[in-house]
Formats: structure tokens, C-alpha cells, sequence
């Protein structure tokens, strides 16, 4: 795969990322924070999220197809920094002790749950493609024999 396609991906992956966040930050902030308000500069986060979101996905990249146990190990790589990086940009480090135990575990796995959300999307939007490519080809492949 190219880098061009590959980046296309990664665009792609952007906007469901945000809109997960989106949904996710309702979620955690009705139950951790319903007290809270905020200003516009929060509209700012879930695209900042998805753009953290996708930096990782560039550690499944590779020009060739990567065997099934290469990619297993380079999704856990990618799950695993994914987690580190937002929670330290979310908690900012002050923040990640035992008091936020809680919030930081629900992060944890509302980032994991949107992490496989995106996956799963992604892999049906890429089946549909797959599958209308395969039947264009058939039906090529059909037309071409009909022909004398």
C-alpha cells in the first residue's frame, strides 16, 4: 500500500476517532464531571484527540503485507502507545495519582472500546471495498470471455 492510500486511511480513521470522542466525552463527563461548564476551547479537543488518535496508526504501516503474527504484535504496540499518549495528554501528569484512579481506568477503556470501535468500522468499510472490487472483476473477467 502506498503512503498516499495509507494517509486516505488515517483521514478516514480521523473522523470516526472524533466522533467516538465525542460520544465518549458525554459519557465520562455526565458521570465523572456533570457539574462542570466550558468554554469553546473544548470544542477543540475531539479533533485533537482523533489527530493523537491516528499518529499511532502509522506504526502498522509497511510498504509489504505483514504476516498475521506481525501484525498482531504491532496492533498491541500501537493499543499500547495509543493508551500511554492519551492519558498523558489528557491527565497531564499532575493529575495520574490515586484519586483519578477511577476516571483514568474509565478513559483507559473508553479509549480501547473507541480504539476497537474504529477497527471494526474500518475493517467493514474495507470488506465493502474489497467485495466491490472482486465483483467489478468478475464481471470484467465474465464480459472478456463473452466476448470472441
Amino acid at each position: 500500500m502506498s503512503i498516499k492510500e495509507y494517509a486516505k486511511l488515517a483521514i478516514r480513521d480521523f473522523f470516526i476517532i472524533t466522533t467516538f470522542v465525542n460520544i465518549a466525552m458525554f459519557v465520562l463527563g455526565s458521570i465523572y464531571r456533570s457539574e462542570a461548564t466550558f468554554s469553546y476551547e473544548v470544542l477543540l479537543q475531539p479533533p485533537l484527540y482523533g489527530v493523537f488518535g491516528t499518529i499511532p496508526m502509522w506504526i502498522l504501516y509497511s510498504k509489504k503485507e505483514l504476516t498475521v503474527r506481525q501484525l498482531i504484535v504491532r496492533k498491541i504496540f500501537q493499543v499500547i502507545t495509543l493508551e500511554i499518549m492519551l492519558i498523558l495528554l489528557t491527565f497531564q501528569g499532575q493529575n495520574l495519582c490515586a484519586d483519578n484512579l477511577d476516571e483514568i481506568i474509565s478513559f483507559a477503556m473508553s479509549v480501547f472500546i473507541i480504539y476497537v470501535i474504529v477497527n471494526v468500522i474500518s475493517w467493514v468499510l474495507d470488506k465493502k471495498s474489497a467485495d466491490d472490487m472482486m465483483h467489478e472483476l468478475s464481471e470484467y473477467q465474465k464480459n472478456r470471455q463473452l466476448r470472441p
